[in-house]
């Protein structure tokens, strides 16, 4: 039987698990409830801190997407690695 290198096969099955724990390490941040409220603001205070949260909210969904890429660059060196494997042990039988 003639092995055929793995060059692409199964990439998202390495992805999904990936992806798994990347949800456990990057933390979903959580919208502002002042944000979704209906109407105008109490006062100058009330926006200020509505302001606050939403700035707050922004990093935290900037910090996120960065963790989400960090994940995915990882999982795509473990598939690489994965592959280069697989294509190893064809090579050797």
């Amino acid at each position: 039987m003639k092995a055929i290198p793995l060059v692409i096969l199964g990439w998202h099955l390495v992805m999904l698990p990936a992806s798994a724990k990347a949800q456990l390490r990057c933390q979903v941040p959580v919208q502002p409830a002042c944000a979704a409220q209906f109407g105008g603001f109490f006062d100058e205070r009330d926006l200020g801190r509505c302001r606050r949260e939403v700035e707050t909210y922004r990093d935290a969904v900037r910090s996120y997407l960065a963790c989400l890429q960090d994940e995915s660059a990882r999982a795509m060196d473990d598939l690489d690695e994965a592959i280069g494997g697989f294509n190893r042990r064809v090579r050797v039988g």
